[in-house]
């Protein structure tokens, strides 16, 4: 009987190429491990680790039928049984929870230019449809001022209503570079017929952000009184941008085309109304978006703010700011 032996010399190379497999698979794992932090190929930096959850608890929101939402951003929520590992999760108005994300399927990208100023992160994987679709969730993330919030409800993508659209805001979605530089502010001193000067360069900015506040739509508006956003570069030179809770940011005013006059027409010191024309073109309506800033003096030091769509004018937005910055000197 012949007896056939296998030298070492001749198992090497096999026993090496299951060796290089399984690690391999292993860094492909640890590669694709869930973070908190992205890095865009510009080189701007997310952070998202003191907003992964809301002060400890899931991220929540509801849809217009009434089912609600958690989610953490970048690690698992663990709170409704049904959606394990998963990074979203739905418990329907009636029925059973479903995954609308897998963790690991994490993925990062940048919105719109690369200039620090928002980010998206995708989970897809989740509970299939009856179409045999697995649920997805994509949530943008803005950098804007205040703390972070979920703004508007929680959408269905147009194109598959398995696909989820989430959209966040505040500071804590800036990247750590984006924080705009100073700017001149020779355009922030105004003065009126009878007078009365303002000096609105304390007040251009909430801090080092523009000012920003939402609609009842879920719109975000962001606005600088005298000098031009420095971000999203769809509102490149504008002094009024609109990030539009179906996706998309217009332009509602370039500051170039600013026009001041006393507040009411009356010139008497206690406030200002500028207009911002030739915004971005507004498809419903065939015009040019256009904003209107209010500046109403009051007693409040703390500046409040407001907006709204002018109701006789398509396309035009009404933005109210309040506070003794706002009063005239003489």
């Amino acid at each position: 009987m012949t007896v056939l032996s296998l030298s070492n010399s001749f198992l090497f190379p096999y026993m090496l190429l299951v060796t290089l497999l399984v690690l391999s698979n292993h860094l492909a794992g640890v590669l694709a491990s869930p973070t908190c932090v992205f890095t865009s190929p510009s080189g701007h930096v997310f952070d998202y680790s003191s907003v992964d959850t809301n002060n400890g608890n899931p991220w929540t929101a509801k849809d217009s039928s009434g089912n609600e939402y958690s989610w953490h951003i970048c690690s698992e929520d663990q709170g409704l049984k049904g959606c394990t590992s998963s990074a979203v999760c739905q418990q329907p108005a009636s029925g059973d929870a479903k995954s609308c994300g897998k963790l690991d399927t994490q993925h990062y990208s940048v919105v719109g230019n690369d200039d620090g100023s928002a980010a998206s992160v995708l989970y897809n994987g989740g509970t299939q449809c009856q179409d045999g679709t697995a649920r997805q969730t994509t949530l943008t993330l803005r950098c804007a001022d205040g703390p972070a919030r979920v703004v508007g409800s929680v959408m269905e993508d147009p194109a598959n209503k398995c696909f989820l659209l989430v959209t966040m805001s505040g500071e804590a979605f800036c990247s750590r570079d984006s924080q705009p530089p100073p700017l001149p502010a020779s355009g922030c001193y105004l003065s009126t017929p009878a007078g009365y000067s303002y000096n609105l360069t304390a007040v251009n900015t909430n801090g080092t952000l523009p000012w920003s506040t939402s609609d009842g739509l879920g719109n975000q508006y962001l606005w600088q009184l005298c000098t031009p956003l420095p971000w999203p570069q769809s509102c490149h030179a504008s002094a009024v941008c609109q990030l539009s809770s179906g996706g998309g940011d217009y332009s509602c005013g370039l500051l170039s085309s600013a026009s001041w006059a006393p507040l009411n027409g009356v010139d008497n010191g206690l406030g200002l109304s500028g207009t911002y024309n030739g915004g971005a073109a507004c498809v419903r309506d065939q015009v040019r978006r256009s904003s209107q800033i209010q500046l109403v003096c009051a007693s409040n030091t703390n500046v409040e703010v407001s907006v709204a769509e002018n109701s006789t004018q398509p396309c035009a937005y009404l933005i109210t700011m309040t506070g003794s910055a706002f009063c005239g000197n003489k």
